[in-house]
C-alpha cells in the first residue's frame, strides 16, 4: 500500500496554495518510504490536480533535488542516495509545484575502538564510520564528538576534541559518542544518528594489589584456650560463661556446659552495624535461667547489645537508636545485674532530648524495649544540690524494681525505684550500726574491680553495697526487698564475686576476724562468712596468685576462675575435693575467624604484625598464610608473675614496631621488646627512678631506627612527662599538667595534655599538645634541645592556607616528620616539617593519578625514605603513595579489587621502605581482609 509522505504534507499544501493563485492547479508527491539507504534508490510519484482537486491525467512533471552531492533523481522520479542528508525533492508541472523531504540513512554505524581501556593522562584516537547499503564506508560524514558517563550524563573523566581524540583525565567508565546531525530537521524524520565506544579510563598500574588473608574465608575449627581476665557467669543449672581468648588471635563469649564448649558470640564476626565486626566482649548480663544481654564493642559502631540465649542472640540495641523520648543515644553501658529471668532490663546511656543541644546521661528501664527513663542528669534530686553523675553500679529485680546511684562531689546516694516512686536506699552520711552497740555514718562506698564490683542487685530484689564508715570500718550491707538489712564487717575486700538467692553471696575479701584474704561464702542464714579458699593454700598443687572471678549456682556448686603459678587460667569447682573444669592450654573445637584489630605501626621491613584477638588481645605475626602468636594475652614474662593483657591507644601506641623489625610494647613491668624470632626482653623497668623523681609505667611509646624510645608517664610529682630513652640513658623533654606549676611553657603557653606523638631518627619529636585555656590542640617540635610551636589553629599559615584545626595525623620515620593540617576549607592537607617550616606535600588542589583532587586527607604513613602513603576522598576514596615527587595510586575504592572485593573502609595501613603497602580492610560482606600492594616499577 502506498502512503502519503505525511511529513511533507504541509509543504505540498503550501506549494498548492501558491500555485492556485497563479494557475489554479497543484502537485502532490507520494512514495513508499520516507527514508532510503545510502547506495539504494527510492521511487517517488507525483499527482497533478486542478483547482477543484481533480487529478490531471498525463500531466508532464519535472523532477529535481536540492542536495545534488547527496542524491540524484531521474525524470521518472527515481531517487538515488549517495550520502547522508535530508533531501528536498521538487516536482513541477507547468507553473505548479510540490515539494517533499526524504532522508538518506546508514545501514549501520560504529566507533572504533568499540571497547577499550585508556590510561589517565594519555590520548587515544577514536574513529567513527557510517556504512551504506552495500556495507561500504560513507565518506566525509561530519561527526560531532562528545562524552558521557555510563548513565548518559555528563562526565568529568576526560575531554574529546573535534577529531575524536580522547584525553583521559579521571578514572572510571565512560562512553565516547560520535553523532551525525542532519542538515535539516522535519517533524517525524530522524534528527541524528549516534554510535558510541565503551571506555574504561584507568590509572597507570603502579601497584599489584592482592588479598593475602580473609578472616571469614579462612576460619579455624581448633583453638587453644589462653588466659585472659574475664568475669565468670553462671546459671542456676551450673552452666558457665566467660570471655575467652583462643590461641591469642580469636576471642568470644563462650559457654561451658559439663565439659562441652559453645560459641555464644564470636570476635571478628559481623554485627548488625554496617561494616561492623565484634572486637571485644565486656560485662554481659546473664540471667539465672540463661537469658543473655551481651555487651560487645565493635570496630566502627561502638557498643552493641544483643539479646537472647546461647543458641540465638539477636540484635537488641546500638548507638543512635532512640530510648524513649530521646535522640543521639551513645555510650551504652550494662553490667552483670542489667537483666532478669523475667525479661526486665536496665542500662545507662548518653543522649539528647529532641531539639536540645545539651547532652545528658540517663538510666533506662524496660522489658521488651528499654524506653522508660528513670533518672537523667537533667533532673533535680532531693539531697543533691549540684550537678551529679550517674554511676555504673545499677541493677534490676525480677519484678522490675530498679537500683542505681548518683554522685555529686563527696555525696553519693543509692536509690530504689519501683513503678510507683523513687526512694532512697542509702547514701553518704546515713547512720549504720557499727561495732558493738554503736553507730557510725557512711563515709563513702567501696569500689571493686571490673570482674568483682562491690555491689550486687539480685533478681529477688536484694541489694548489696560495700561501705566505709566514718569510724573507718568496712562493711557489706545487704538490703532485703522488705527493707530489712544485715551486715558483714570486713578487714578488706576486692569485691562481690556472685550471689545466688538460695545459697548466699560469694565474696573476694578478708572478713573481719576471718582467716585471711580469699573467697568466702556469706550465707543467707548467717552473719559470718565461711571460708572457701585462702591464698595461703595451694589449689591442685599450684600456688594461686589471683582470683579473677567466681560463681555459685542453685545447687551450691562454687566455681573460681583463678591464676596459678603454672597455669594463668584455671576454672576450679570448689567441692570437698576441688576439681579442675578447664585451664589454659586446653583444646577447644569451635568455628571462628582470627579477629584482626589493627596493624602494629612503625614497621619498615619484615612481615606485618597485628593486634589480634580483640582490642585487648595479643601481638600476632603474619606467616604468609595464617597468623602466629608472637606475644599472647596472659603470657608470663621475665620470670615474674606479671601478666600482660594488651590494650591499645590510638594507633596501637602501647605496641610499636621499630623500623628494623623489633616489636616494642608496654607491659606490667615496663617497656620490653621482641626481636624477630626471639623472646621478650625487658628493656626499661618501671617504676623508674630519676634522681628524686619516680616515673610510673608508661602510657604510650614510639621507637626509631636508632633504638631510641619516646614514652610518656605520670610521675611522683603529680604531673605527666615525656622521656626519651636510649642505650640505658633517660632524658626528660616535657612536663605537662592541667594544674601543677611543674608543667612546661612553650611559646608562652602551658602544656596540659597531649593527643599523640612521633619520634624520628635524629631524635626529633612531633607532638600534638593541648594547652591550658585553649580549646584546640597545637603541634610542637622538639629538636633535641628545645620545643618550637609548629602549628597553632587560627594563627599559623601554610602556603596560602590558614590552619584552623588538626586532624591527629602525626607521623615520623627516618629524618622525616609529616603531619595533617586542617585548613580554612575544612579539609586536611599533608605537610612535612623541613628546616623550621612546613612544606606542603599534598594540597587540596593537588591532582591525583585518578584525576581527582586530594581535598580530604583521611590518614597517612611515612617510611624512612620519606615516601608518604595516604588516603584521600573527593567523592572517590583512593589510597596513594607519594614517592620521589610522583603520585602512585595503590587502589581506588570505587572500583573492585582483582579478587572482586569492594573495600568499604580501611582499619589500618602500613608503608614499608621498599614501597610495599599492607592494609587491613573491610569488604562488602563485612569481612576483615589483609591486602598487600607491591610496587610494579
Amino acid at each position: 500500500m502506498r502512503y502519503f509522505l505525511s511529513t511533507l504534507c504541509l509543504l505540498a499544501v503550501l506549494a498548492r496554495n501558491s500555485a492556485q493563485a497563479q494557475t489554479a492547479n497543484f502537485v502532490e508527491i507520494y512514495a513508499d518510504q520516507s527514508q532510503v539507504l545510502v547506495g539504494r534508490t527510492l521511487a517517488v510519484h507525483a499527482v497533478v490536480r486542478d483547482v477543484s482537486g481533480n487529478p490531471i491525467a498525463n500531466a508532464p512533471v519535472t523532477w529535481s533535488v536540492n542536495q545534488t552531492a547527496a542524491a540524484s533523481i531521474t525524470q521518472t522520479g527515481v531517487v538515488t542516495a549517495k550520502a547522508l542528508s535530508t533531501i528536498r525533492v521538487t516536482a513541477r508541472s507547468g507553473s505548479a509545484s510540490g515539494e517533499a523531504a526524504i532522508q538518506s540513512v546508514p545501514l549501520r554505524l560504529e566507533v572504533l575502538p568499540a571497547v577499550t581501556s585508556v590510561e589517565v593522562g594519555s590520548k587515544t584516537k577514536f574513529t567513527a564510520y557510517a556504512y551504506d547499503g552495500d556495507g561500504n564506508v560513507i565518506p566525509n560524514v561530519p561527526w560531532t564528538w562528545s562524552l558521557s558517563n555510563l548513565r548518559q550524563g555528563g562526565s568529568s573523566l576526560g575531554r574529546v576534541d573535534t577529531a575524536g581524540n580522547l584525553t583521559a583525565t579521571g578514572e572510571g567508565g565512560l562512553w565516547v559518542w560520535a553523532t551525525y546531525y542532519y542538515n535539516e530537521s522535519f517533524p517525524g524524520l530522524q534528527q541524528r544518528w549516534a554510535a558510541y565506544s565503551s571506555v574504561s579510563s584507568v590509572v597507570p598500574r603502579t601497584y599489584d594489589v592482592h588479598k593475602v588473608f580473609s578472616t571469614l574465608s579462612q576460619t579455624r575449627s581448633t583453638w587453644t584456650l589462653r588466659p585472659r581476665q574475664s568475669m565468670l557467669w553462671s546459671t542456676d543449672d551450673g552452666q558457665l560463661y566467660l570471655n575467652a581468648s583462643l590461641s591469642g588471635v580469636a576471642n568470644g563469649l563462650m559457654n561451658w556446659n559439663n565439659g562441652a564448649w559453645q560459641v555464644v558470640s564470636g570476635g571478628g564476626v559481623p554485627q548488625f552495624g554496617r561494616s561492623a565486626t565484634a572486637l571485644e566482649f565486656r560485662t554481659h548480663a546473664i540471667a539465672r535461667d540463661g537469658q543473655i544481654l551481651s555487651y560487645e564493642d565493635t570496630n566502627i559502631n561502638g557498643a552493641e547489645l544483643s539479646s537472647g540465649n546461647k543458641n540465638d542472640l539477636q540484635p537488641f540495641l546500638n548507638n543512635n537508636v532512640p530510648l524513649g523520648p530521646t535522640e543521639a543515644v551513645s555510650s551504652l553501658v550494662i553490667n552483670r545485674n542489667s537483666l532478669t529471668s523475667t525479661g526486665w532490663k536496665l542500662l545507662r546511656a548518653a543522649f539528647r532530648f529532641p531539639n536540645e543541644p545539651i547532652g545528658y546521661t540517663g538510666i533506662f528501664r524496660g522489658n521488651r524495649g528499654v524506653n522508660e527513663m528513670l533518672v537523667s542528669t537533667k533532673d533535680t534530686l532531693p539531697g543533691i544540690t549540684a550537678a551529679f553523675s550517674i554511676d555504673g553500679d545499677f541493677g534490676i529485680a525480677g519484678d522490675g524494681t530498679a537500683f542505681y546511684s548518683v554522685t555529686s562531689g563527696s555525696t553519693r546516694i543509692f536509690y530504689k525505684h519501683d513503678f510507683n516512686q523513687r526512694t532512697k536506699l542509702i547514701g553518704v552520711g546515713d547512720s549504720v550500726a557499727s561495732t558493738g552497740n554503736t553507730t557510725s555514718k557512711v563515709k563513702s562506698f567501696l569500689g571493686g574491680r571490673t570482674n568483682e564490683p562491690a555491689t550486687w542487685f539480685d533478681e529477688d530484689g536484694t541489694a548489696i553495697v560495700g561501705v566505709l564508715l566514718e569510724d573507718n570500718t568496712q562493711w557489706y550491707l545487704s538490703f532485703a526487698p522488705d527493707g530489712t538489712m544485715k551486715s558483714l564487717r570486713l578487714t578488706s575486700q576486692i569485691g562481690i564475686l556472685w550471689r545466688n538467692a538460695a545459697q548466699g553471696v560469694l565474696l573476694y575479701a578478708t572478713p573481719f576476724g576471718g582467716q585471711g584474704n580469699g573467697a568466702y561464702l556469706w550465707k543467707n542464714d548467717g552473719t559470718a562468712a565461711t571460708n572457701i579458699f585462702l591464698f595461703t593454700s595451694k589449689l591442685l598443687t599450684q600456688t594461686i596468685q589471683e582470683i579473677e572471678s567466681g560463681t555459685i549456682d542453685m545447687a551450691g556448686r562454687i566455681t573460681l576462675l583463678v591464676r596459678g603459678d603454672r597455669n594463668a587460667l584455671m576454672a576450679v569447682r570448689m567441692d570437698a575435693t576441688p576439681s579442675l573444669l578447664f585451664q589454659d592450654g586446653d583444646t577447644i573445637n569451635a568455628e571462628l575467624p582470627v579477629n584482626l584489630f589493627t596493624l602494629i605501626g612503625g614497621a619498615r621491613t619484615g612481615p606485618p604484625h597485628t593486634q589480634a584477638g580483640g582490642n585487648s588481645g595479643s601481638i600476632s605475626r603474619f606467616t604468609g598464610g595464617d597468623w602466629e602468636t608472637t606475644l599472647g594475652i596472659g603470657e608470663r614474662m621475665f620470670g615474674s608473675t606479671t601478666m600482660w593483657f594488651g590494650g591499645s591507644h590510638g594507633t596501637t601506641y602501647n605496641m610499636r614496631k621499630a623500623p628494623n623489625g623489633d616489636v616494642w610494647f608496654i607491659c606490667g613491668l615496663g617497656i620490653a621488646k621482641i626481636t624477630p624470632g626471639g623472646v621478650p626482653q625487658l628493656m626499661i623497668s618501671f617504676p623508674l627512678k630519676l634522681d628524686t623523681l619516680t616515673v610510673n609505667n608508661p602510657g604510650q611509646l614510639d621507637v626509631n631506627d636508632n633504638g631510641a624510645v619516646l614514652f610518656n608517664s605520670s610521675t611522683s610529682a603529680g604531673d605527666s612527662r615525656f622521656f626519651i630513652w636510649q642505650a640505658g640513658q633517660t632524658k626528660q623533654i616535657l612536663a605537662y599538667s592541667s594544674t601543677l606549676s611543674t608543667a612546661n611553657t612553650i611559646d608562652g603557653r602551658i602544656a596540659s595534655s597531649f593527643d599523640t606523638f612521633a619520634l624520628d631518627t635524629a631524635g626529633r619529636v612531633i607532638a600534638q599538645l593541648r594547652f591550658r585555656g585553649v580549646s584546640l590542640p597545637s603541634l610542637a617540635i622538639w629538636d633535641g634541645s628545645a620545643w618550637t610551636t609548629a602549628a597553632i589553629p587560627g594563627t599559623t599559615t601554610v602556603g596560602s592556607h590558614n590552619v584552623i584545626n588538626l586532624p591527629t595525623i602525626v607521623k615520623a620515620a627516618g629524618p622525616h616528620i609529616v603531619a595533617g593540617l586542617t585548613i580554612e576549607t575544612g579539609s586536611a592537607i599533608l605537610a612535612e616539617w623541613q628546616n623550621g617550616a612546613w612544606k606542603i606535600l599534598v594540597d587540596i588542589d593537588t591532582i591525583m593519578p585518578d584525576g581527582q583532587v586530594a581535598n580530604a586527607i583521611a590518614s597517612a604513613d611515612v617510611n624512612t625514605r620519606g615516601d608518604v602513603l595516604f588516603q584521600f576522598s573527593n567523592g572517590v576514596n583512593s589510597m596513594v603513595v607519594l614517592k620521589d615527587g610522583k603520585f602512585r595510586q595503590v587502589h581506588d575504592f570505587f572500583r573492585p579489587t582483582p579478587e572482586g572485593d569492594w573495600l568499604l573502609r580501611i582499619n589500618a595501613m602500613d608503608l614499608r621502605d621498599d614501597g610495599t603497602v599492607y592494609f587491613l580492610t573491610v569488604n562488602q560482606f563485612d569481612e576483615v581482609l589483609l591486602y598487600q600492594a607491591d610496587p610494579v616499577n
